[in-house]
């Protein structure tokens, strides 16, 4: 079998299981009866979610999942701060004890990170699910601010005089 030439890969995806490229104009929209529920923490974290690029390439059916998602965060984010009130709670021989609610965030917590690996949110879970993000090709304009020269120092390839 003769060998393929220097520079080329088998395969022209090069290691990349998926390519998303996103749909800017797909949106996804909370039902509202989940929007009235949500603390202003969960909205912000869904309204980052949502503009994301991997948002942007979610079928209509993981909608589901990114809607557990944020009820799962928002459900810690409710428990945690109530648990914070009152950290330590008398047990019923007297001891000491954990406020229970720790308990039931923790496991809302472990839902949302397992909503997280499903839906790719976070560089390791796109990695872990072999997802690559295509950004657009940069305009002119944005390479030129990039790679503009700081008007105050002298341009080093030009002569004074």
């Amino acid at each position: 079998m003769p060998r393929k030439p220097a520079g080329t890969a088998v395969d022209p995806r090069n290691g990349a299981r998926y390519t998303l490229e996103g749909v800017p104009e797909k949106k996804l929209e909370l039902p509202e009866v989940v929007r009235k529920s949500l603390r202003n923490e969960a909205l912000l974290r869904w309204q980052e979610f949502v503009t994301s690029p991997v948002a942007k390439v979610l079928d209509p059916a993981d909608y589901l999942i990114a809607i557990r998602w944020i009820e799962a965060v928002n459900r810690s984010l409710i428990l945690t701060r109530e648990a914070d009130d009152e950290p330590i709670l008398s047990g019923s021989s007297g001891n000491s004890i954990m406020n229970p609610l720790y308990r039931i965030a923790a496991e809302q917590t472990k839902i949302a990170q397992d909503c997280e690996k499903q839906l790719g949110i976070g560089p390791k879970n796109r990695a872990d699910l072999g997802v690559t993000l295509v950004a657009g090709k940069p305009s002119l304009d944005q390479m030129n601010r990039e790679f503009s020269i700081i008007e105050s120092e002298p341009d080093p390839r030009t002569l004074e005089g």
